[in-house]
């Protein structure tokens, strides 16, 4: 979790810089001068979301939650927010919401079940060993073997959630990552970052769903104004796989 937080800011700073001179180019709102004053107040609007962000991670790094548990006593406390504080939510609503999450876990919960058994299934068939020796075959250069490894990841999210190609690819690519010397922390960074490079790719990517309900336009429209994002996201992973220390420094 540590090894992520410089990749993660690093992705964000990138990202930023793409959306500024897409911004700039296309004159996307008013300019104005930063103020402190201005930037409080939005950080004041912001003070319920970073609740939520706060309860997660005191909440595990304080041992009090497991990751699941967190995440449900965010799921509250977020519910309470937006019921009892904004009142953005209606109590008549709350069936609708929850409908529409078990829509989307009813999508990704079997995906994952047949997931583990697939993962089961490899490593009883010794897969991932044929795996490796085949990936290993094509080049005896670290930096190719890598750049494949993240053309795999980097497809697989295109037509997968990320938890099911961990599932999945995490036990076929990691003794290939064991073999060309990557610290095992910092290849968990590397498939964790390539793979969230999925979210916002067609045709699965779920962050691009949310955008067409945010914007209330095309899905294509969506997919092709995402271009510049997912090319600095992947110069992001490049950035992130061979720049080992970025992933480590914290790390003890």
């Amino acid at each position: 979790f540590v090894a992520g937080v410089l990749p993660g800011l690093f992705m964000v700073v990138v990202l930023c810089i793409v959306a500024y001179f897409i911004g700039r180019r296309r004159n996307f709102g008013e300019r104005t001068p930063f103020r402190v004053k201005n930037a409080a107040i939005a950080a004041l609007d912001t003070r319920y979301a970073l609740g939520a962000i706060a309860i997660i991670l005191v909440g595990i790094y304080s041992g009090l939650f497991t990751p699941t548990e967190a995440g449900a006593v965010a799921a509250v406390y977020c519910l309470f927010v937006a019921v009892a504080v904004t009142r953005q939510l209606k109590i008549r609503d709350i069936p609708s919401v929850l409908i529409n999450s078990a829509k989307i876990c009813g999508l990704i919960v079997p995906i994952v079940a047949v997931a583990l058994i697939l993962a089961q299934n490899m490593t009883v068939l010794r897969i991932p060993d044929q795996f490796v020796s085949t990936l290993l075959g094509m080049s005896d250069d670290p930096t190719i073997t890598m750049i494949l490894i993240i053309i795999i990841l980097l497809i697989a999210g295109t037509i997968m959630e990320a938890a099911p190609n961990i599932l999945v690819l995490a036990p076929i690519l990691t003794p290939v990552a064991s073999h060309l010397g990557i610290n095992p922390v910092h290849f968990g960074v590397i498939v964790v970052s390539t793979l969230a490079v999925g979210f916002i790719t067609p045709p699965i990517g779920i962050n691009l769903f949310v955008a067409v309900a945010v914007a209330k336009v095309s899905f294509a429209r969506i997919a092709r104004a995402i271009v510049p994002y997912v090319l600095a996201l992947v110069f992001s992973v490049l950035v992130i796989a061979f720049t080992p220390w970025l992933s480590l420094v914290f790390v003890k």
